[in-house]
This record gives C-alpha cells, structure tokens and sequence, in this order.
C-alpha cells in the first residue's frame, strides 16, 4: 500500500481510496493528504471525481474501499450520532449554492450559528459581521431568488465561514461568476485562509489557478494522475 506523507500536520488522510457508482467508477485508489492551514486545488476536466472527493470528507458520500481520516477519525467508524458535529468542522460550498430560499439572506448564514448553539447576540454580531465583510449588509433582508448568481456565492461563502471551521470546501466557487464577483469570492476565502484555516477548492478555472497561490493535484477519470508543487499568483 502506497503511504501518504507522515506528518502530524495532515488534517485529512487518504488511503487507497476509490468509489463506485454502481459500474460507474468515480474514484480510483486515490492516496493523498491535505495539510494543515494549505490552500490546495484539485483540478481536472468535467467528470473527473473532484466533487466526488470532496463529499468524501464530509461523509456526503461514503468510500467504496480505502480509509479517509479526517482529524484523526476514521471515517468508516464514524457512528452516525457523531456525523453532525464532524460536519461542523467543515465550511462546504456547492456549486449550486444550496440556500435555504425560504430564509432571507441574514437567516441563511445566523442558521449555522444556531445549529452551534451560540447566543443570540453573539449570532447577531457574527452574521452581520460577517455579512458586511461579504459586501452583503444591504441585502440582509433580501431572499435568496432576488439575488445575482455572484450574490448568492457571496452569502454560501459567509455561511461557510460563519462557524469558523478548520477546513473549507469549495466545489468550483467561481465557475459561473463574473470576473469582478470571482474576485470577491477569492478575496473571502484568502482572508479566511489567513487566520489559519485549510482550504481546498475544486476547481478547472485556469485564471483562477494562475491568480491564487496553492497545491495543485489533477485528476482524471477518477484517478489522481498529477500532484504538483505549490504555484500560482500572489498568496
């Protein structure tokens, strides 16, 4: 069996790890560790397994073979009662944004610091906070449909963050946005990464790997075929 690099830094391990749907291969004897406060990218044409790899970390899809450990836990041992509070160590954003639409802007992001528990007040400040760094703090009350697509990826990403997580998963975050609006959203996320947190993006925007510093690994046809040095533009 091929070992990852032995670190204490790696927040996630990858162990042989493949996944089939049905006679569909997705994923294919994938070893790999994702480091401690690292911005990586995994890049790869359509259909090559990156949004596949990234629900394996947040149990949003289970291994068919392999281990995936994620801060030392074995996810395959995970009981069930556990999952939630694992989630909650993960910020995910989908390529389709996935806000609540019958909750406004403000509610979308105060959701994920209700679920922790935290004081109102203290979710009050989080969320506007959060929402005004977002440039989303004139738009709290609006409701997720009366927003632009750039709009929508700007509160997925502060609900993301909302709960301070350790590490960030961004499924093409800027795949359909505009120029300026992709700009924003790699603007929160760097800021983010800054204070410490993992970040791993999804993605095949060539301008994007070329603007933001990171790990770059390449899939293809569900296997991982390159894993290159940390490259890119500015941090």
């Amino acid at each position: 069996m091929t070992q990852p690099d032995n670190t204490d830094e790696a927040v996630i391990r990858l162990f042989n790890v493949s996944k089939r749907f049905g006679a569909k291969l997705a994923l294919s004897n994938i070893t790999l560790d994702v480091h401690k406060g690292e911005w990586l990218y995994v890049t790869g044409p359509s259909g090559a397994g990156k949004s596949t790899l990234l629900k394996l970390f947040y149990l949003g899809e289970k291994t068919t073979s392999g281990q995936v450990l994620a801060f030392g836990t074995n996810m395959n041992r995970l009981a069930p009662r556990d999952v939630p509070f694992l989630r909650r160590r993960f910020g995910i954003i989908f390529q389709d944004f996935k806000l609540i639409p019958n909750r406004n802007v403000f509610e979308n992001v105060a959701l994920v610091l209700e679920a922790r528990g935290e004081p109102q007040n203290m979710i009050d400040k989080r969320a506007r906070n959060i929402l005004r760094h977002a440039g989303m703090d004139k738009r709290m009350e609006a409701m997720p449909t009366s927003l632009s697509g750039g709009e929508q990826q700007r509160v997925a990403v502060a609900r993301a963050i909302a709960g301070q997580p350790d590490v960030i998963l961004a499924d093409e975050p800027t795949g359909s946005l505009d120029p300026r609006s992709a700009e924003i959203i790699i603007g929160l996320l760097s800021a983010y990464h800054k204070k410490g947190a993992t970040v791993m993006v999804a993605t095949h925007d060539r301008d994007l790997l070329a603007r933001k510093q990171g790990r770059i690994i390449r899939l293809e046809e569900g296997r991982l075929v390159a894993a290159e040095p940390v490259t890119g533009g500015r941090a």
